[in-house]
Parts: structure tokens; C-alpha cells; sequence
């Protein structure tokens, strides 16, 4: 029988932070409480992360409810408009959302997460998958277009992919 959350706050479990944060150093969590916060500056509910600029190595681990949407975009936008240096974000695989495909696919780097999570304070593991996506300037298609580069060419190939093309970027 499965059992839907009655909450949309999923504290990150501490072993995934810690795995992630030894690769990007985060300085900023922006979806966080006093008790579940991740790093020392972190925006909590009543300070409305939203309403805030991200800047720095920013983590997210985004209320999973309704504004998701809200949270991705912002995660998309804060690098694309050079503010945050990188956004990582915890997040439901939920390929068949529009957030997904607006902010997510092929605009982020995706790693799937095996199994699926326990989170902070719940005994039994979640009812979805998670993903983890990472939001660099240039993944960003939207960084793409604010600088006038055509991203529906079919010749267009992101900076970061370019080595595994066997071409050297632009240095």
C-alpha cells in the first residue's frame, strides 16, 4: 500500500549533501529550516528563497509541493544570469513534468539517484526517484540565448561538451 506525504519538505538526507558538497563547496542553502540547513547562510521559509538572489555554490533541495516549478526556474535563471556559479538541486524524477522539460532537460547535468531515498526524519523510504541536477553556466541554454547563441542549431554543441567531441573549448 503506498502512503502519499502529507508534507512537501524532504530533508536531505546527510550522507547525499556530504558526497556532493566535497565536489562544490556550497555556501548557500535555499530551502532550508534551522534545523535542517546545510550550510551556514541559508534561506528558510520566512526568509522566501525565492525572493532572494542566489549567489555563490548554492544548494537546493526545493519544497517537492506545488511552486516546485518556482524553484527550478530559479535555479535555471540564477545561473544563466551569471548570479549563482553553480546550483545543485535535489529533486523528484519527474521526466513527464513541464519543469522538468522547461529547466532540467538538457539544461542541466542529470545524475539519477539508485533506489530511492530516505529522508531526514522519515523511517521508510520515499514513493518516487530522485534526481540530482546540476545548473552550470555553460549548461544553460538560457545563458545560451541571453548571449545570442542559437541553441535550436543543429550545429550548437555546449561548451562542456566539446572534449567529448574530441574538440578543444575555447580557453
Amino acid at each position: 500500500m503506498s502512503v502519499k506525504s502529507e508534507s512537501s519538505d524532504h530533508p536531505t538526507p546527510q550522507w547525499i549533501f556530504d558526497l556532493l558538497n566535497k565536489i562544490f563547496l556550497f555556501d548557500l542553502d535555499v530551502a532550508a529550516s534551522r534545523d535542517n540547513a546545510k550550510c551556514p547562510k541559508f534561506f528558510s521559509e520566512l526568509d522566501n528563497g525565492l525572493a532572494q538572489k542566489w549567489t555563490g555554490r548554492v544548494w537546493m533541495n526545493p519544497p517537492y509541493g506545488k511552486d516546485i516549478d518556482h524553484w527550478v526556474q530559479k535555479a535555471c535563471h540564477s545561473v544563466a544570469y551569471g548570479h549563482a556559479q553553480v546550483v545543485v538541486g535535489l529533486l523528484p524524477n519527474r521526466t513527464s513534468a513541464n519543469w522538468y522539460h522547461c529547466y532540467v532537460y538538457r539544461q542541466a547535468i542529470e545524475i539519477p539517484v539508485r533506489g530511492r531515498l530516505r529522508f531526514e526524519g522519515n523511517d521508510s523510504h520515499a514513493m518516487f526517484a530522485s534526481i540530482v541536477a546540476i545548473w552550470l553556466p555553460e549548461m544553460s541554454k538560457e545563458a545560451a540565448r541571453l548571449r545570442d547563441i542559437d541553441t535550436n542549431d543543429k550545429i550548437y554543441t555546449p561548451e562542456w561538451q566539446l572534449p567529448l567531441l574530441g574538440i578543444k573549448g575555447s580557453q
